[in-house]
């Protein structure tokens, strides 16, 4: 991960040379992450795993946002008074949450029961991302905003799953280390923003990932995705 980062800036350097302005900034933000491609499958497959027990019935899942935050660092080299690229590093929180409902039969004394009961199904990733933003200025009505769009690299620092079931209005959870993503993550940027004023302003990007995310090659092509809404502050 250090020799991808050092590699990564190395490549950089030739932008001092040439740009007009640098700008350095902080940000942080809220994420909305979930799974995309073959999300639909693995829904379908968490619901009849359930279904296939004695006591449960008519169990369903559907993907839905989890919500995250992510926070980092940017340099922001202007090569043109409308052009500019931002190399970033960040920490980000992606995954995805899952929330289903069944009925379980339950017996009392000797009378069954149908229960109903609610399951939650929460991954949670986080990462320590490095992205080159392309980005275009433009002035609407006074308005100053902008466009951009990069690549992307991710090196997974943990994961883990976390399971909340509730029944009758009392809950359980669980949590586990979850070991079965690939370290490495790589996808593309793309988003816009308004300057609030020269120091500060706020943007919503895209995260679509472009790799699958599991190690088994067999398993189902899931790949992270999702939207950050940033607020950055420029230091200098």
């Amino acid at each position: 991960m250090k020799s991808k980062l050092f590699l990564a800036l190395f490549l950089l350097l030739p932008l001092i040379a040439i740009c007009q302005e640098i700008n350095y900034g902080l940000s942080s933000g809220l994420t909305m992450s979930r799974f995309s491609g073959e999300d639909d499958k693995l829904v379908n497959s968490l619901s009849n795993e359930l279904n296939d027990y004695e006591d449960i019935s008519g169990f369903s899942f559907r993907n839905v946002s989890r919500i995250g935050f992510s926070m980092g660092f940017f340099i922001d080299y202007q090569i043109k008074n409308s052009l500019s690229i931002q190399p970033e590093i960040q920490y980000i929180q992606k995954g995805a949450k899952f929330v289903g409902s069944g009925w379980v039969t339950a017996k009392i004394g000797n009378l069954y029961y149908l229960v109903f009961v609610y399951e939650d199904i929460i991954i949670q990733s986080n990462y320590i991302e490095i992205t080159v933003l392309a980005k275009y200025s433009l002035d609407i009505d006074n308005l100053k905003t902008f466009l951009f769009i990069g690549p992307n690299i991710s090196y997974l620092v943990s994961s883990k799953t976390k399971i909340i079931v509730e029944i009758n209005d009392e809950s359980n959870s669980e949590s586990d280390n979850y070991k079965g993503f690939k370290r490495i993550d790589a996808g593309i940027v793309f988003g816009g923003g308004i300057a609030l004023s020269k120091t500060s302003r706020i943007e919503t990007r895209y995260h679509l990932g472009l790799i699958p995310l599991f190690k088994d090659e067999n398993g189902y092509k899931i790949q992270n995705s999702g939207f950050t809404f940033n607020l950055t502050y420029i230091i200098k």
